[in-house]
């Protein structure tokens, strides 16, 4: 058999903007908070991948923009990220074996709270590195 390479673009729209509070208020009395604010982001990937006889090697890059405003007044905290992912199999008599990780790097970000929602000032940096793999 011959090597085969593919090569995959795409872009996806993710719909933040359609996304409501996670939680209710716990006191009834507490006033209904507006829709959270988050704006919809265009996540661009790229992937490769080559098989060669029973094996196969993947890859793959996306960026993610946060959906969160750069303003702080929904308690939200969250970070742009780069994704990479990469993977190998094995398919031999019937038996298929995948192996695959993924790291996320995120984006430090400095989130500046106001006095217009809370009731003291402090700053949240938000950044870190996630792993994950599966076989």
């Amino acid at each position: 058999p011959t090597p085969a390479f593919t090569a995959t673009a795409q872009l996806g729209w993710e719909r933040w903007s359609a996304f409501p509070w996670p939680t209710l208020n716990p006191v009834a009395s507490t006033r209904t908070e507006g829709a959270p604010g988050l704006h919809d982001v265009l996540v661009p990937r790229v992937g490769v991948a080559w098989r060669s006889g029973p094996w196969s090697l993947r890859g793959g890059y996306f960026f993610a923009r946060s959906p969160v405003p750069d303003s702080a007044t929904t308690g939200f905290v969250d970070s742009d990220r780069h994704v990479g992912t990469a993977g190998a199999g094995l398919s031999a008599s019937g038996l298929y074996v995948d192996l695959f990780v993924q790291a996320h790097a995120l984006v430090p970000r400095r989130f500046e709270r106001g006095q217009e929602k809370v009731e003291t000032r402090g700053t949240i940096l938000v950044g870190g590195l996630m792993l994950g793999a599966d076989l």
